[in-house]
């Protein structure tokens, strides 16, 4: 078989029936095997770097890893952007780029380039994807896409690169007998949650902290439950927010520089801090950590580098927000913190995100409020960056099954339409 015919079948065995990208040179035999397939359809953009979004947007929006192409040279830098936007907000695309011919590479250092648009992107790109690679002999064609795979949607999620030469793409090869990728089993890491327990038991201002890693762990049931059985406060975090929707009575939404002013409150007057899936970054809780010494923060993580990267003083777990919240919701968790929550809706009562600090109303998050009022449950609001995702950010009902898609780790501009595409 070819090897472009087999890279199509291989997207086609992982489910894959959208594929998003721009034609050019060097990606023209997987283009074409694309195009006589009669199961994955091409979704071509205006430029590489929108299809990058778009394919970020159909990951996002579906909960599986999405697809995107480029040729070599500025196609592939094109796609830079969006890797690093996947890479910040953890979501599982696989970037594949073409490159010159194996024949055409440049063999002496010194000079800039041998074959025409010929570019290291695999250099480029790996601080900003999970794995990197360019495959330069064919029979490593089989494990490099098996293993790229698996490392998007496995640990913490996140994007990777494949750099295929040309004439790597047109050889015929018998991939029945190719090595294929075998993963090393995930270490188990042991777990305490009887010791959350009595934390949260013996807290009298408990406060969850929502964060990306709900939705990236398909766990919005389990918070929900959660929720609906200890009835504590929760906030999130920019990328948190379509975790939890709006009728919950406790929910005091966004936090941070550009938070909700009553999130902000209550996150200073809580005791016990819950924080499931976020990173716990500046934006979110200021430079000035001394105001958390006092404070007991839980954090659970999928990522454990994650977890051993800041100076605050925290319990660490572990884990998957969806089976820590799982373990979580089989024990009895009866609290007494009538109190904190009359004192956490008295805050929102007084600071609506429609009114400013002297009462007047603030037209931009009025009106989001209102739009979002008229959503239908399941649909998708993809904002751009600026001002108007900081209105979003504060003011956006969320229903059931609605989702909230902007870029946060890298804020980029122009993201809001290619990702409404890749979401549709």
């Amino acid at each position: 078989m070819k090897a472009s015919d087999y890279i199509v079948e291989f997207l086609k065995q992982q489910n894959i029936s959208k594929v998003f990208g721009y034609i050019g040179g060097m990606i023209a035999h997987i283009t074409d095997s694309i195009y006589t397939s009669d199961s994955i359809e091409m979704i071509n953009t205006i430029n590489e770097q929108g299809a990058g979004f778009a394919a970020e947007g159909y990951a996002r929006s579906t909960g599986n890893v999405s697809v995107a192409i480029a040729t070599s040279g500025p196609g592939a830098t094109n796609l830079l952007t969006p890797m690093a936007s996947c890479f910040f907000d953890a979501t599982p695309v696989v970037f594949i780029t073409g490159q010159v011919n194996t024949f055409e590479y440049k063999r002496y250092p010194q000079i800039r380039q041998t074959g025409f648009q010929e570019t290291d992107i695999v250099a480029m790109a790996k601080p900003i994807t999970k794995y990197a690679t360019i495959i330069n002999d064919i029979k490593n064609l089989k494990y490099e896409l098996e293993k790229a795979f698996f490392i998007a949607q496995n640990g913490y999620k996140g994007p990777v690169l494949l750099d295929i030469p040309m004439d790597i793409q047109r050889t015929d090869y018998d991939f029945v007998t190719a090595k294929s990728f075998i993963p090393q089993q995930m270490r188990e890491i042991s777990r305490n949650i009887d010791n959350i327990i009595e934390l949260l038991k013996l807290s009298k201002k408990p406060l969850v902290l929502a964060g990306n890693g709900v939705r990236l762990a398909d766990a919005s049931q389990d918070l929900k439950d959660f929720l609906n059985k200890t009835h504590i406060p929760i906030v999130e975090s920019l990328l948190g927010l379509d975790s939890v929707t709006s009728d919950y009575l406790y929910n005091l939404g966004m936090i941070g520089t550009y938070g909700n002013r009553y999130a902000n409150i209550a996150l200073s007057l809580a005791d016990t801090i819950l924080v499931l899936g976020s990173r716990l970054d500046i934006r979110q809780i200021g430079a000035n950590v001394n105001i958390f010494k006092d404070k007991t923060i839980i954090q659970v993580d999928i990522n454990t580098s994650q977890l051993e990267c800041d100076n605050l003083k925290k319990i660490t777990f572990h884990s998957s927000t969806k089976d820590f919240l799982s373990k979580l919701n089989k024990k009895i968790l009866n609290l007494d913190i009538s109190q904190w929550q009359e004192k956490v809706l008295s805050l929102k009562n007084r600071f609506p995100s429609t009114k400013n600090i002297n009462g007047k109303l603030n037209i931009p998050n009025l009106l989001i409020q209102q739009l979002s009022q008229i959503l239908k449950e399941d649909d998708i609001v993809c904002t751009d960056v600026g001002q108007h995702q900081m209105w979003v950010g504060q003011s956006v009902v969320i229903k059931a099954n609605t989702r909230h898609l902007t870029s946060g780790g890298l804020g980029c501009m122009g993201f809001s339409l290619p990702v409404a595409i890749g979401s549709s």
